[in-house]
């Protein structure tokens, strides 16, 4: 399968997510359900007055994540039969988003994610992230 958008939702806090479709065929008619969460938070000067950061932390912030901060989240399963592909993916998706919206659309958890990502080892990051 190629690389579809499943889903794309922007929330009240500016967090934006995109799940993406990598899923691909293994054998024969049996798939892995690949869906990768991509969160992308924008840091531009208005979004940085509403974080608690102090000077320091938004010159680093800046530095090393640019104008965006882009975090990565995979959804998994394997061996699907072909003819319930999209329904798994589907559920994937939704399973997710019933999950996992309440915390992510929270005011505060961009800044969480930003303090977390700014403390995180960049070389450590690349090698197992």
């Amino acid at each position: 399968m190629s690389d579809t958008i499943l889903h794309h939702q922007i929330l009240e806090n500016g967090l934006e997510l995109t799940f993406v479709d990598l899923s691909n065929r293994y054998y024969g008619d049996f798939y892995q359900i690949k869906i990768d969460v991509v969160s992308h938070l924008s840091l531009s000067d208005s979004m940085f007055a509403k974080f608690d950061l102090s000077e320091k932390e938004k010159i680093k912030a800046k530095a090393r994540f640019g104008a965006r901060l882009e975090s990565h989240r995979e959804l998994k399963r394997m061996g699907v039969a072909g003819g319930d592909v999209v329904r798994v993916c589907e559920e994937l998706v939704q399973q997710f988003l019933d999950t996992s919206l309440p915390y992510l659309s929270t005011a505060e958890f961009p800044s969480r994610l930003l303090r977390q990502r700014l403390v995180e080892r960049p070389v450590l990051k690349k090698i197992y992230g």
